[in-house]
């Protein structure tokens, strides 16, 4: 049975439960789709994170650190998606892949968004 078949999946929840299917959909119906926003919230994300690794709140204040995460954090999310996205078709080419880059683009963004909510209500220890 096809996904055709059933209710179009809503990527945003079903992206928990479902990943695969939720990816195979996105891939299908449209790859280009809404990618950006989920790089781009993963490089805020992940920009938070390293501020945190790196203790940057010990020197700046929260604005500060908040403001640089948002200026730049987007912008990091968006190239790293560019530059993964090259990188794993082109390596992929050395196993015999044949994905073109949208696809793969859209893979590695939506499986991001996952990571970037599991990194806002993950928790270290110091």
């Amino acid at each position: 049975m096809t996904n055709a078949t059933h209710k179009p999946l809503n990527p945003w929840f079903a992206i928990w439960t479902r990943p695969r299917a939720t990816r195979q959909q996105i891939v299908n119906t449209d790859p280009e789709r809404m990618v950006l926003f989920p790089a781009a919230v993963s490089g805020f994300s992940q920009t938070l994170d390293r501020a945190s690794i790196k203790d940057l709140g010990d020197r700046l204040a929260w604005p500060m650190i908040f403001g640089i995460a948002a200026v730049s954090g987007p912008v990091i999310g968006v190239v790293g998606l560019y530059i993964g996205g090259a990188l794993l078709r082109w390596t992929g080419r050395w196993i015999g892949g044949k994905a073109s880059s949208e696809p793969i683009r859209a893979a590695i963004a939506w499986s991001m968004s996952r990571l970037s909510a599991l990194w806002s209500f993950g928790s270290r220890s110091s």
